[in-house]
Formats: C-alpha cells, sequence, structure tokens
C-alpha cells in the first residue's frame, strides 16, 4: 500500500485475511507433504526438495488465478471501484511477495525448526559438553 500510496481501507484489510489464509494453505501442503515423504523413509533435504518441486504446480496456480483474477478489480473504473481496487492491489502485491516466501523461506524453517527439534542448537551446559551438528552426541568442549 506504501508503494501504491494508498491508504489502508476496510477492503484493503479484507484483502490481507485472505492471503494469510492462503499463505497459510500453501504453507501447510508444503510441510505436510515434506512430512509424509520423511515417514516413507526420505532424507530431509531430499524431502524437502521434492516437496518443492510437487507443491510448486498447486502454488503456482493459485497465484496465478488470484493475480491474472485481481487486475482488471486492480484497474477498475466506476462507483466503489477505488475501494476494491485497494483489495486487489493488496492481494496482487501480497500474493507475488507470499510466493517466493512460501517456495523460499517455508523449507529453510522447516530445517531450521528440524534441528532445533533434534537438539542441535543446545546450550552449553555447565559442565562444557556441545551437542554435535552432525552425530547429535554430546562432546566435551576443551
Amino acid at each position: 500500500m506504501i508503494l501504491l500510496h494508498e491508504q489502508l481501507n476496510i477492503y484493503a484489510i479484507f484483502g490481507l485475511f485472505m492471503l494469510v489464509g492462503i499463505v497459510t494453505k500453501n504453507g501447510i501442503l508444503q510441510i505436510d507433504y515434506t512430512n509424509t515423504l520423511r515417514r516413507r523413509g526420505m532424507e530431509r533435504e531430499e524431502a524437502i526438495l521434492l516437496a518443492n518441486r510437487v507443491r510448486l504446480r498447486p502454488i503456482l496456480m493459485t497465484t496465478m488465478l488470484l493475480v491474472v483474477s485481481m487486475i482488471p478489480i486492480a484497474l477498475g473504473v466506476g462507483p466503489g471501484a477505488a475501494g476494491r481496487a485497494s483489495m486487489a492491489k493488496v492481494i496482487i502485491g501480497g500474493q507475488m511477495l507470499c510466493l517466493l516466501l512460501t517456495l523460499l523461506v517455508t523449507p529453510v524453517s522447516y530445517s531450521i525448526f528440524d534441528d532445533w527439534g533434534k537438539g542441535i542448537f543446545r546450550r552449553r551446559t555447565s559442565d562444557s559438553v556441545l551437542a554435535d551438528p552432525i552425530s547429535g552426541d554430546d562432546v566435551p568442549v576443551k
């Protein structure tokens, strides 16, 4: 909205709510498929790459559908068009940004939280033992 010099109105807020739902759906589907692949025995990195490759098509289809369908609304004229145009502009910009975030940030976050869940990011204990990032075993620190 700042880039387009538009005010934040109720229609733009509706657009934000719509974006939150769509982005959440994309992330959930991507993480769920990654977990499914890992349960089938794939390594984490391989499962992340395959899940991104498989989920790319539905994510792109959703993004393109929303962006293309919002263009006429964003360019619309007539009574009430300004309000609807702000919603369409929020959805167009937000969906294109969220496409990148879904495909880049979600897999990286998944890896970080997976490592964190395994205890790789443990803090030093009082007896100076750290977790080895590769094996996960405790290693004395000199």
